[in-house]
C-alpha cells in the first residue's frame, strides 16, 4: 500500500489517507451499529418467543386437562398471524400432539422435543428458534404442589430478523457512501487549500533543481510553509554564492591546470632536447623514466628501458644509490658526482660521468641521475697528458743540455778571463785596454 502511495503528490497522498481513514471509520461504525442492532433484534426475538411460549402454556392448561383443542385453538390462530411465528403446538406428557398449527418439526424426534419441553429449553437453529415450555398447574388446596400436564412448542423464523438487518445494512451503506462522497469533496478542497503552498514551493524547487536561476519561494500560506520558504530562499542564496565561488575556483584551477600543462610540456621539451641523459630511478633500483638523450646514449627505446633494473646498464650504480639513500644527500645537498663504466644496449662499454640527487617522495626515494658520455673527453685528456709528458721530457732534455754545455764552456772561459786580466795588467795603450775590458765583461756575463 505504501509503495502504491509513494509516487503520488503530497496533496493526493494526504487526500487518499484521509479518505481511507473516513472509510475505515464508517465501516467500523456500520459494523458496530449492525452488531448492536443485530444483538438487540435477536434479544427482542427471544423475548417475543418467550412471551408467546409462556402465554401459550398458560392458555393450554384447560386444553390438556380436558384434552380439548377448542380451549386453545383460537389463541394459536391469533398468534400465528404474527409474521415471525411459523409454528405452535401443544403436547401431552406422552409427547402426543393435542393441537399443532404451522410448519412441522420434521427435524426433531419426539424424545428430543419431550426432553426440551420438560426442561423449557430453547433451540437456536440457523433459520429459526424453537421455544419449549412445560404446562404446569398448581393445586388450589396446596399452592406448593404443582403438576406438569404436558408442554408447548413455538417456532419463530429468523427471516424477518434477517430482513430487518439487511434493510438496516443497506440504509447504513447508503448513508456511508453519501458521507464518504461528501467527505471526499471536503477533504479534496481542504487538502488542496492546505497543500497548494507546498505544491508551489515544490514547483519552485523543481525549477531550481533543473538549473533555473533566481528561483525563490514566496512567503505565503501557513506559518510553517513560510518558514520552509524562508529557509529555501536562504539556502538558494547560499548555494548561488557558493556556486559563484566554485565557478571562480574552477576557472582558477583550469587556468592553473593549463599553466601546469604548459610548464610540463615546456619541461618535457627541455628534457627531450637536453644533451645529457636524464634517468629517474625508483627506490627498488628500477628505471621509472628516461629522456631521449639517455635512450640515445644507451642505444635503446624508452619503452624497453622503463621498469628495467638499473644494474643492467650501470653495473655499480645500485651500491652507490644504496649508500646515498641513507646519507644526508637530499634536496639541501643534492648532488653527488661519480664516474663509472656503463653498458649500452648493444653491449659496448661506456665511459660515463653522473650527477646523482636523491628526492624524497612520501615513503619512497627517487633518484635523479644526469649522465653524459665522457669517452671523447677522456681521450682528449689522455692526449693532453701525453703531450704534457712529452713537453716536460723535452724541457728536461734542454735543461740537461744547457747544464752540460755550461760546464764545458765555463772551463776555457775561465782561462780566457784570466788571460784578459793579465793583459789588462800589462802596459798597453788605451784602445787595446778598452778592447780587453769589453772582452772580459762579455766573458763574465756569458759565464753567468
Amino acid at each position: 500500500m505504501l509503495k502504491f502511495l509513494r509516487p503520488l503528490s503530497f496533496h493526493r497522498y494526504l487526500s487518499v489517507l484521509q479518505v481511507l481513514v473516513v472509510v475505515v471509520v464508517l465501516i467500523s461504525c456500520v459494523a458496530l451499529t449492525v452488531s448492536t442492532v443485530s444483538t438487540s433484534l435477536k434479544n427482542r426475538l427471544m423475548a417475543t418467543g418467550e412471551n408467546i411460549t409462556r402465554n401459550l402454556a398458560q392458555q393450554s392448561v384447560l386444553a390438556l386437562l380436558f384434552s380439548s383443542e377448542e380451549n386453545v385453538i383460537g389463541h394459536i390462530e391469533a398468534t400465528l398471524s404474527l409474521p415471525e411465528v411459523v409454528f405452535m403446538g401443544v403436547y401431552d406428557l406422552e409427547a402426543n400432539p393435542l393441537v399443532t398449527r404451522g410448519e412441522s418439526f420434521g427435524d426433531h424426534d419426539g424424545q428430543h422435543m419431550f426432553d426440551a419441553g420438560m426442561t423449557g429449553l430453547n433451540l437456536d437453529e440457523e433459520d429459526h428458534i424453537d421455544f419449549f415450555k412445560p404446562v404446569i398447574v398448581t393445586s388450589q388446596q396446596d399452592k406448593t404442589r404443582q403438576e406438569i400436564l404436558g408442554y408447548v412448542s413455538v417456532k419463530l423464523t429468523k427471516v424477518v430478523y434477517f430482513q430487518e438487518i439487511k434493510s438496516l445494512v443497506l440504509k447504513l451503506i447508503a448513508i456511508g457512501v453519501l458521507l464518504v462522497f461528501l467527505s471526499v469533496i471536503v477533504i479534496v478542497v481542504v487538502s488542496r487549500r492546505l497543500t497548494q503552498p507546498l505544491s508551489i514551493l515544490s514547483s519552485i524547487m523543481q525549477g531550481a533543481r533543473e538549473g533555473e536561476q533566481g528561483a525563490r519561494a514566496t512567503n505565503e500560506g501557513p506559518k510553517e510553509i513560510q518558514e520552509i520558504a524562508q529557509s529555501f530562499n536562504s539556502m538558494m542564496d547560499s548555494l548561488e554564492e557558493h556556486s559563484e565561488q566554485l565557478a571562480q575556483r574552477v576557472d582558477e584551477l583550469e587556468l592553473a591546470r593549463l599553466e601546469n600543462k604548459a610548464g610540463k610540456e615546456r619541461l618535457s621539451s627541455i628534457l627531450a632536447n637536453v644533451a645529457e641523459g636524464i634517468v629517474i630511478v625508483r627506490s627498488d633500483y628500477r628505471i621509472e623514466s628516461i629522456n631521449h638523450a639517455g635512450c640515445r646514449l644507451l642505444g635503446r627505446e624508452s619503452d624497453t628501458l622503463v621498469g628495467v633494473e638499473v644494474e643492467k646498464f650501470f653495473p655499480t650504480l645500485s651500491s652507490i644509490l644504496s649508500d646515498l639513500m641513507g646519507s644526508t644527500v637530499r634536496i639541501d645537498n643534492p648532488f653527488a658526482q661519480v664516474e663509472m663504466e656503463g653498458v649500452s644496449g648493444k653491449g659496448s662499454a661506456l665511459q660515463l660521468e653522473m650527477a646523482i640527487s636523491c628526492l624524497k617522495q612520501g615513503r619512497d626515494d627517487l633518484f635523479i641521475i644526469v649522465f653524459r658520455d665522457i669517452a671523447q673527453r677522456k681521450q682528449y685528456e689522455q692526449e693532453l697528458k701525453s703531450a704534457r709528458d712529452q713537453a716536460l721530457h723535452l724541457s728536461q732534455l734542454k735543461t740537461n743540455f744547457m747544464a752540460n754545455m755550461s760546464h764545458e764552456i765555463r772551463t776555457p772561459m775561465n782561462g780566457i778571463v784570466g788571460t784578459l786580466e793579465l793583459m789588462g795588467a800589462c802596459d798597453i795603450d788605451e784602445e787595446v785596454r778598452d778592447y780587453v775590458t769589453t772582452m772580459k765583461v762579455s766573458s763574465q756575463q756569458m759565464m753567468g
